[in-house]
């Protein structure tokens, strides 16, 4: 990840993480290792990790359980748009603050 975000840096460099389908399959294949490596060392204790320990209402549990697995499964696609966002936003920036000192340099030196 990190070197390829590094060629993306230098001139006709390409960065494979401003793709959005890099960007959801690095996070998908994290999260699916993730609860891979978590099923295999705490077995089926993994599953307390959504029950809340303050609730004590059944039915409310029942409803914060279902959102905690939610937020757990959507979890992936946010950090692969987050990645994808950040990388867009600089890639952007850095685009228009070159755009800027061309033009500056154009009407000054010339």
């Amino acid at each position: 990840m990190l070197s390829s975000n590094i060629i993306g840096l230098f001139p006709y460099g390409f960065t494979v993480t401003s793709q959005i389908l890099i960007t959801f399959a690095c996070s998908i294949s994290t999260f699916i290792g993730i609860t891979i490596i978590g099923f295999t060392v705490f077995k089926f204790d993994l599953i307390k990790f959504f029950i809340p320990s303050s609730v004590t209402n059944k039915p409310l549990k029942f409803f914060l359980i279902l959102i905690e697995v939610l937020s757990y499964i959507i979890r992936p696609f946010s950090l692969g748009i987050r990645l994808f966002a950040n990388m867009l936003a600089g890639h952007t920036l850095i685009y228009i603050l070159a755009s800027f000192t061309h033009s500056l340099a154009l009407k000054f030196l010339f």
